[in-house]
């Protein structure tokens, strides 16, 4: 009786065909996740919507270990916002992709969507776009009406809390128009996170979901809405563990370790007061945090 050879290792047509089996297995769950999602554009724009994020799905979990956690936080029907922190422009696909169930309105600057090729793909995708403020100024009227046109027609959308990407570094203070947005509209608000799309060379991709939580009910408390979301999308973050590269930095360290007594405060006055000071003091100059 021949003997079983324990040394051999998986020839290369086994393991490619062993890829291609979880490939076509993780594309099949994604469609079939995906076949009732709702699409704003035509049935040719849903059939390539539906097919391009189970393509992204499957891929992202053969290539890159991409993986979602915490889906059962998304919410499957009605208006809510989806604000993501923003590492590289591959968050796009893949913050799409990780939502189950549902066609995902992404927001993207105008000089990415009307680019040749991106631009028609995420068009077609249903996106939406907007002119992003130049810095120190508020987004215009406009903006924020194609920002809320999705919400107020009851959809899922998803937007860059940070406003513009931030390679390397965990999330920060958020900009003010998804906070603003959630109380125009009344949207509910899911703490959303995408983490290793920035190093995709060596590191697995994640994107994890936590609690929802209810829009600000006056105007006022939208800055302490934001605070609250930026500790839950930092707790979040961090909880996803750091794989082969070394920690991501805190764009907060200083302020936490040098006004602040090196931890966050309970309260967002403190906060802002330790923030304001940062940036006084480093001659830095921005939008008025307080004016929303």
């Amino acid at each position: 009786m021949a003997q079983r050879n324990e040394g051999v290792t998986p020839s290369f047509a086994s393991e490619f065909f062993g890829l291609a089996k979880n490939l076509a297995t993780d594309i099949t769950e994604k469609l079939l996740l995906m076949q009732y999602a709702e699409h704003p554009g035509s049935d040719f724009d849903r059939f390539c919507y539906t097919w391009a994020h189970a393509a992204v799905y499957g891929i992202g979990k053969v290539a890159f270990q991409f993986r979602v956690e915490g889906a059962q936080h998304q919410i499957s029907s009605g208006r809510v916002l989806y604000p993501f922190n923003h590492l590289s422009g591959a968050d796009t696909v893949f913050s799409g992709a990780a939502i189950e169930h549902r066609h995902l309105t992404e927001i993207g600057r105008r000089g990415i969507m009307e680019s040749p090729g991106v631009g028609t793909f995420f068009r077609i995708m249903g996106a939406e776009t907007i002119d992003r403020p130049e810095r120190g100024e508020a987004a215009s009227e406009d903006t924020m009406e194609i920002i809320e046109a999705p919400l107020l027609a009851d959809r899922a959308e998803g937007l860059f809390a940070s406003g513009t990407r931030t390679p390397g570094f965990m999330p920060g203070w958020p900009k003010r128009g998804f906070a603003k947005a959630a109380y125009d509209t009344q949207s509910r608000v899911v703490v959303s996170v995408i983490k290793g799309t920035d190093r995709l060379w060596d590191q697995r991709v994640t994107a994890r979901f936590g609690h929802s939580m209810p829009p600000p009910r006056r105007r006022g408390e939208s800055l302490a809405f934001m605070y609250r979301y930026m500790i839950a999308q930092r707790w979040e973050f961090n909880s996803i563990p750091h794989h082969n590269n070394g920690e991501y930095q805190d764009p907060l360290e200083p302020i936490i370790n040098d006004y602040l007594g090196g931890e966050l405060p309970l309260h967002v006055n403190e906060f802002l007061r330790a923030y304001r000071q940062y940036r006084k003091d480093h001659k830095i100059k921005d939008e008025d945090e307080t004016d929303i």
